[in-house]
């Protein structure tokens, strides 16, 4: 059995890659091409996701839990696979029609290149690896991949005129993601025989599994796509662009605590143990507290500092947005571990269809109403609205499983100590001109101060986290 948290650190590092490498590259992109072009692609790739996530339909996940059920046994989860596989296969060419239909219809370059996304998703086989928790191939894959794109962008991507090649950064990378994977699975299969298999018994629980996926569509891709069809202002998608993606780096050091836990879980379910499975959630619940809070807080009180030097002159809307945005950290890593991670492991996940469509009917309304007002402002905050219905409706799901009281008494530890860290941070940033040190500065001494003072309150699961990793560097 492997272990949860070498897993947590191999999908961290994969996450954090994955979402930061467009990030390691802003401050550059951001200059070139500007807040315009950025937000053409922006709104060209928000339409692209949509048709991309149909093409999905919610087999990743499905995928991912039949083969975390049998991830032991070598034939078992080899049908398991060639079964969402070729379920996959039927449904992409569908929605990839669809694309090029809607594609005929617009002059935008960039959207017809972008079907190539929908094509490689037939091939898109990272949830096979996630379900037989072999997430080092999937880190390693990453970095090599990632840093081509840096070296490709830095190199052809010049002038303003250059939005298209910089586009089509992210189709490579897709292609190269997908190949790769591809020549790494048959040391993890057996054979088949055509009779074992019977993709299409996968269609109505891949549905359910899609339905939540399209619901909280409308409160991640559609706001970059309303603010264009309602906003009229490229200038805005760019800002809420560059926003999102950094919030959305620091919600994934978060959210990889559920992703790796989803194996586990789904395998302690499969066996009834149902002791096993909960006090997991808890400690689950312990981690995204102790590393939500700072982080939400952290995010709010440095953006100022931040925003000026990383993205330039012209960007300053961007530091409000991430404020706004930094919520999202704590909120949607407590909704993963309810509603992904509990609920769909244990194959309740229409409850967590629930809770999602009705915060994404909340977000659509509040788009209507706010974004025509205050446009990327507007739809930031209707975003953060309904992930908070969404974690309300699925802590009430799963009050019969887990003890709420229990769940917020673990906070207890972790607010103090972010509470602390943003005292200090406060003070610190009527200090500090925008600039890389001084950022780095309060990085630092924000963490200093949150985890001294979990030292002080004497909180047993960092200590224990600290000295396992700290023991064998001490060699003890």
């Amino acid at each position: 059995m492997k272990s949860i948290k070498r897993n947590y650190i191999y999908n961290l590092l994969d996450n954090v890659i994955t979402i930061l490498s467009p990030v390691i590259i802003a401050p550059y992109i951001s200059r070139v091409i500007g807040a315009s072009g950025v937000g053409r692609i922006s709104f060209a790739e928000s339409v692209m996701t949509m048709f991309l996530i149909g093409a999905g339909f919610g087999i990743s996940i499905y995928g991912e839990r039949e083969v975390s059920y049998v991830q032991d046994d070598l034939h078992k989860r080899s049908v398991a696979f060639w079964n969402a596989f070729l379920l996959k296969a039927v449904i992409v060419p569908v929605f990839l029609v669809a694309y090029l239909l809607y594609c005929s219809k617009t002059d935008d370059i960039i959207a017809r290149y972008l079907s190539l996304h929908i094509v490689a998703e037939v091939f898109a086989i990272n949830w096979f690896f996630m379900g037989i928790e072999e997430f080092g191939f999937l880190v390693i894959r990453s970095i090599v991949i990632r840093v081509l794109q840096i070296i490709y962008i830095f190199v052809f991507v010049k002038s303003p005129g250059d939005v298209v090649t910089y586009a089509m950064a992210s189709v490579y990378v897709v292609i190269l993601t997908n190949i790769s994977s591809m020549l790494y699975l048959p040391r993890h299969l057996g054979k088949v025989s055509i009779r074992e298999l019977s993709p299409l018994k996968g269609f109505v629980p891949s549905l359910m599994l899609f339905l939540p996926t399209v619901a909280s569509l409308i409160y991640s891709v559609l706001d970059k796509s309303m603010l264009g069809w309602i906003g009229q202002d490229s200038f805005e998608n760019g800002y809420y662009e560059q926003a999102y993606n950094i919030s959305h780096i620091v919600l994934t050091i978060i959210t990889s605590i559920s992703t790796v836990m989803i194996p586990r879980i789904g395998l302690l379910f499969k066996k009834q143990k149902k002791d096993d499975l909960n006090e997991m959630m808890y400690t689950g619940f312990r981690y995204v507290f102790m590393l939500g809070l700072p982080l939400t807080f952290g995010l709010a009180c440095v953006a100022g500092n931040f925003v000026p030097w990383f993205f330039g002159n012209g960007w300053d809307p961007v530091i409000n947005l991430l404020i706004l945005f930094s919520p999202i950290c704590l909120i949607v890593g407590l909704s993963n571990m309810t509603g992904r991670q509990y609920l769909v492991s244990t194959k309740r996940e229409n409850l967590h269809t629930r809770s999602v469509f009705i915060g994404a009917g909340v977000n659509l309304v509040l788009n209507f109403f706010l974004i025509p007002r205050w446009k990327a402002v507007g739809a930031a905050a209707a975003s953060v609205i309904a992930e908070c219905v969404v974690l309300v409706l699925d802590f009430y799901a799963v009050r019969k499983d887990l003890k709420l009281g229990k769940i917020l008494k673990c906070s207890l530890n972790y607010l103090f100590a972010a509470l602390a860290m943003t005292a200090t941070l406060i003070v610190e940033i009527h200090l500090f001109d925008s600039s890389i040190l001084n950022t780095f500065i309060l990085v630092i001494s924000g963490m200093v101060v949150y985890f001294m003072t979990l030292v002080v309150v004497e909180d047993d699961l960092f200590i224990s986290d600290f000295y396992s990793v700290i023991g064998p560097i001490l060699g003890r």
